[in-house]
């Protein structure tokens, strides 16, 4: 296994580029970094976080956090230049810093508006995935389809949803990531990563699922009664939902241990969490701790 994390959530969705040097010395195998942060920088602003990216010996192997819902995938405000511009020069961003897999979640660009003919627009992110495919060939990259929970995303809300995806594009180029969190938000097992994550899923998110406590005691996404992502990740105070997993959790992650297993799964693993304003490198030390400690 190789461990990493992302870096798109530690500070309210910026690079945080003074963090560089944190994952650096923590001694994680890789971090992500997130493309739409950069996709808004001067060109040499992006090269001073590569610069530090590269100081602090820490490859950026992975793309987060991709695309902004400014570029719209479906629906009647698509501008095909603008989507094809985009995955060009983001794709030349990706191999300054030699990153070889980038994660598709993207709910702002890709959910499916209000009355829009929903066939319609599976069919547009479907073509517009086999185009970034197409596109990231020669880089030698891979899109990541991105399942992302109920709450937040109305199309490809499941890691099986995400793979039936992948299949439909068939483009060796665009596979599948699943990502804990949103699967325990949707209180998914893992009979579909069994089933289909050894051809397909090439990636994996790993958060710790904090949701709150109900009367009987155990943790559980209904107690939340359906607050979207974006208020959960918000720092007024309350505690985090999604934070980066410890020994000392208190959850139980055997079934997800044991489903990567058996499907040999030897790839990336990314610890991603909500951190704005919270120590990092301590959690993030927990965090390499409990991968290694799992998984050695």
């Amino acid at each position: 296994m190789k461990y990493g994390v992302c870096g798109n959530c530690l500070y309210n969705n910026k690079t945080n580029i003074e963090m560089l040097e944190t994952i650096g010395e923590i001694g994680f195998d890789y971090m992500e970094l997130p493309m739409s942060a950069m996709m808004a920088m001067s060109d040499q602003e992006v090269k001073e976080v590569h610069r530090r990216q590269v100081a602090s010996g820490v490859p950026c192997t992975v793309i987060n956090n991709y695309m902004p819902g400014s570029v719209r995938v479906t629906g009647p405000d698509i501008d095909f230049k603008k989507v094809e511009d985009y995955y060009k020069k983001s794709l030349d961003i990706t191999a300054m810093f030699g990153a070889v897999k980038i994660g598709f979640g993207c709910t702002g660009a890709r959910n499916v508006a209000p009355g829009y003919d929903f066939d319609r627009a599976y069919k547009e992110l479907a073509d517009s995935l086999d185009l970034a495919g197409r596109l990231a060939k020669p880089y030698g990259v891979t899109f990541m389809i991105e399942p992302v929970r109920m709450q937040d995303a109305n199309i490809i809300r499941t890691f099986e949803e995400g793979v039936d995806l992948a299949k439909y594009i068939d483009n060796l180029n665009v596979k599948t990531l699943a990502d804990y969190y949103h699967m325990s938000s949707n209180e998914e097992n893992f009979d579909a990563v069994r089933k289909y994550g050894k051809e397909w899923m090439i990636h994996f998110h790993l958060s710790y699922p904090n949701f709150p406590k109900g009367k009987d005691g155990v943790r559980s996404v209904r107690n939340l009664h359906g607050e979207g992502e974006g208020s959960l990740m918000a720092d007024g105070g309350k505690p985090y939902y999604r934070t980066l997993p410890s020994l000392e959790d208190d959850w139980d992650y055997s079934e997800m241990v044991s489903a990567l297993a058996d499907i040999g799964y030897d790839g990336t693993i990314s610890c991603e969490a909500g951190l704005i304003g919270r120590p990092f490198a301590e959690a993030a030390r927990k965090a390499l701790e409990f991968c290694k400690k799992t998984w050695g």
